[in-house]
């Protein structure tokens, strides 16, 4: 199979903040732990499953960068996790500024020396 993704994509076991917009208008807002990242989107873990074209909102800590970085994503495809008792997303980003795009991708680059993440 012919790998589509634009960006290199690396493991990134670090918690996120989620704000996932319902169907009936309300947020759904929870910790979860992401699995990998890219410039271009992330792969995070949820308890429950989420529709493909789900949009959602994260908050992420990348290590030794202090500042949250804020994203506008689309889920782009879910699948049951290994443990098969949770779900995994992948999410595409659809809006993230561009500055913080450039801090993802030098942590992918250059890797980090701390694990700053949300307690």
């Amino acid at each position: 199979m012919e790998e589509k993704r634009f960006f290199k994509r690396v493991d990134y076991g670090k918690k996120i903040r989620c704000n996932i917009l319902l169907d009936e208008g309300a947020f759904r807002d929870s910790i979860t732990k992401s699995k990998n990242i890219s410039g271009g989107g992330i792969g995070i873990t949820m308890k429950r499953p989420i529709s493909t074209e789900q949009p959602i909102s994260l908050e992420m800590m990348v290590p030794d960068y202090f500042k949250s970085i804020v994203a506008q994503g689309e889920v782009v495809w879910m699948n049951t996790a290994d443990n098969e008792e949770d779900f995994f997303a992948g999410v595409k980003f659809t809006k993230i500024d561009s500055y913080d795009r450039q801090i993802i991708l030098d942590y992918i680059h250059f890797g980090s020396k701390s694990s700053n993440s949300f307690n």
